[in-house]
């Protein structure tokens, strides 16, 4: 589809001397980049979902680095960011917030922060995806690490089938 692979999967190991970079509408890769959606160690995408995530809906499962419109991660920069640390331009949310609009958090920082702002993000369509990660990130995470064995077993088995 207009040049890309629809499901590019390439991760572990070492290309030379740098690691493996995959790109395709879905991409699954230790560096995956992807106009749609990318899972890996650092994707690049509109969604983009592992440890080091760059994207417009950016959660980091593994609880790394986010950068994008909506950050989640433990440290999360974005539009709305939440996370352990966050900064965000309109709303910041996680034990140490800073943000230009409103924070909540232990350490906010904010033009509004404390319970004006909670009661703000409380009205806001993210309130729901908040509560989410914070009562359901463990069934996430045991998600993820189902989905990342599953892949480990599927290439092992192709690894051992003799190429023609």
């Amino acid at each position: 589809m207009l040049g890309l692979p629809v499901f590019a999967i390439a991760w572990g190991g070492q290309s030379g001397d740098r690691p493996r970079r995959v790109c395709g509408w879905i991409a699954i890769g230790d560096i995956a980049i992807s106009p749609f959606l990318a899972f890996g160690g650092i994707p690049v995408a509109p969604i983009a979902i592992g440890a080091i995530t760059v994207g417009v809906l950016s959660p980091s499962v593994f609880w790394g680095l986010a950068v994008g419109v909506l950050a989640v991660g433990s440290l999360a920069f974005g539009w709305w960011a939440l996370g352990c640390a966050a900064v965000g331009v309109n709303c910041a949310v996680g034990f140490a917030a800073v943000a230009r609009d409103y924070a909540v958090g232990i350490a906010a920082s904010a033009a509004e922060a404390g319970p004006s702002a909670k009661e703000w993000v409380r009205t806001q369509w993210l309130s729901d995806f908040t509560d989410v990660m914070l009562y359901q990130a463990h069934w996430w995470i045991l998600l993820c690490v189902v989905v990342a064995l599953g892949l480990r077993v599927w290439r092992s088995r192709q690894l051992r089938q003799p190429s023609c």
